[in-house]
């Protein structure tokens, strides 16, 4: 009852495609082993995988590394091992222990093919280019092989799933429509500044005052090839000049009168 509730649990994991391809619709990708017999597993000795990228859109396909880091531990061939698949995660296995990694990376039709791989439980990652245009495929756990309605297939064609971004969830209006509460402003505690000391005015120094000195009269240099006499008084100057005119005219006088006396006595110059 077990064996057959974990097949079925595993086989609901994935969706089978057409042709072999598997897309990628859950964390870990069996393909469709509900029928089949865990011990026909042995029938495939090693595996040959591609993995593949749909174009969507503008996006890149070329480029694209894919990793298979096979998990250690698990058996394929018994039903314990594939009870260790059932649960694992993405999340889980990249905490697991691995025992080697296989690359390869996409064409320009979007395929990464690997050739020659042991079977087991495989971690897949990628890695896209630096040019930014490729979308990023999910990481998964995949088995080699994977059933199928034919039996176990031992070269599988897997399309990755890409991520897309969370879609926003609308805000939830409030219960009750209440008016927005203004913001209280941010409390600023006052900033406290010294202040400025007023700086004395200086008062003017006074300066003691001298009593005035007598002042000396200001002399005139003498001029140059003339004697310095000490002049005389405004006044005397002037009588002098009085007298010298009054003593011509007593002279002019004296000689006037002379000439009339000898003109008025002619005869007696003969006697």
């Amino acid at each position: 009852m077990k064996k057959a509730t974990t097949r079925l649990a595993l086989a609901a994991a994935c969706m089978v495609a057409g042709l072999g391809a598997l897309p990628v619709q859950a964390k870990v990708v069996t393909g469709d082993i509900g029928k089949l017999e865990v011990a026909q597993v042995a029938q495939c000795k090693s595996a040959n995988l591609t993995l593949s990228i749909q174009p969507s859109g503008e996006e890149g396909i070329a480029g694209t590394e894919f990793s298979l880091a096979k998990l250690a531990d698990i058996d394929l061939s018994t039903q314990v091992g594939w009870d260790a698949v059932g649960e694992l995660d993405a999340a889980k296995a990249a905490q697991a222990r691995t025992e080697g990694t296989w690359r390869a990376t996409t064409d320009a039709a979007g395929d990464a093919r690997f050739h020659d791989l042991p079977v087991g439980a495989y971690l897949v990652s990628a890695t896209v280019p630096a040019h930014g245009r490729n979308a990023t495929p999910q990481d998964f756990v995949l088995t080699l092989p994977v059933g199928s309605e034919s039996g176990w297939d031992c070269s599988p064609k897997v399309f990755a799933k890409m991520d897309t971004p969370p879609e926003s969830t609308p805000a939830q209006p409030p219960a009750e429509s209440t008016p927005p509460r203004p913001p209280y402003p941010p409390f600023n505690p006052p900033t406290l500044r010294p202040e400025p000391t007023p700086t004395p005015t200086p008062t003017p120094t006074q300066t003691p005052t001298r009593p005035s000195e007598p002042t000396a009269p200001a002399t005139t240099p003498p001029q140059s090839g003339t004697s310095q006499r000490p002049g005389l008084a405004s006044t005397g100057a002037s009588v002098l000049g009085i007298v010298g005119i009054a003593a011509v005219l007593i002279l002019a006088g004296a000689l006037l009168a002379r000439r009339k006396r000898d003109a008025d006595q002619p005869g007696q110059e003969g006697r």
